[in-house]
């Protein structure tokens, strides 16, 4: 934080270095204020108003259209519960049943392959350590899947809540393989992270690797504590991961 303020006051210095006669405009002036607001708030991004003001485009621009200021709120609220309720209705050709997209399109698979030989059995034997599912199911891979529009893709910086662990921190799992078992679901491939504690300044939880290896947890979708996938931050110059506080993190 003390280097993100010399930065702003580096930058409006430089700005009045370069332009004497401009005045310093109000959204450089707010420039002063972040580094308390994110040791108040945690990252920025939690307080971006842009998809807000995005949304609040379509109620102006209809508001302008219809032309009803009799009671505006109703007529704004009625046409966009209508567009919602229509976006999410698809009707099928040559059937009598409406189906809609949001349950047509639950889960969407990305690149995978089916698993065979001995990478079957060491799948099969991994899940059955932690579900019971029989030996003579399928097993396939995939480097992505989306359920219900959240993606999950295994990756260095991609955490999944999967718990809680003994004095009631967050346990968070680093995601390294997605399994689908049909009519079982995806199941995760995860290593169980170290919380060490939470940090007020930042907002966040630490993690570390454990020290001693503990192989891999399986998960099923289904089971997860939050279905969030979690990043986490390092601060400049530091070897610490930090996972900001999120309301899955609070409810769990």
């Amino acid at each position: 934080m003390i280097n993100l303020k010399q930065l702003v006051k580096e930058h409006l210095s430089s700005f009045k270095k370069v332009y004497p006669n401009a005045r310093i405009l109000p959204k450089q002036h707010y420039l002063v204020h972040l580094p308390t607001q994110i040791l108040m708030f945690g990252p920025l991004i939690r307080s971006w108003c842009m998809r807000f003001e995005a949304k609040h485009s379509y109620f102006k621009d209809m508001a302008r259209k219809i032309k009803n200021f009799k009671n505006l709120p109703l007529s704004l609220a009625e046409r966009h519960q209508g567009m919602e309720s229509a976006a999410a209705i698809q009707i099928n050709e040559g059937s009598d049943t409406d189906s809609c997209q949001m349950i047509d399109k639950d889960v969407q698979l990305g690149k995978g392959k089916l698993l065979l030989d001995h990478d079957k059995e060491y799948a099969v034997n991994m899940i059955k350590r932690f579900y019971e599912v029989s030996d003579t199911i399928q097993v396939l891979q995939y480097n992505s899947i989306t359920v219900y529009g959240t993606c999950y893709k295994p990756g260095v910086n991609n955490f999944l809540l999967i718990g809680v662990d003994d004095i009631g921190l967050p346990k968070f799992g680093k995601l390294e393989k997605i399994w689908f078992v049909p009519y079982n679901g995806p199941f995760f491939v995860v290593m169980a992270m170290t919380t060490s504690s939470f940090c007020e300044k930042l907002n966040a939880f630490e993690i570390s690797e454990p020290e001693v290896a503990q192989g891999y947890d399986i998960i099923s979708h289904a089971d997860l504590s939050y279905y969030e996938v979690y990043h986490a931050h390092k601060p400049r110059g530091g070897h610490e991961q930090y996972i900001g506080v999120m309301e899955g993190i609070l409810a769990c």
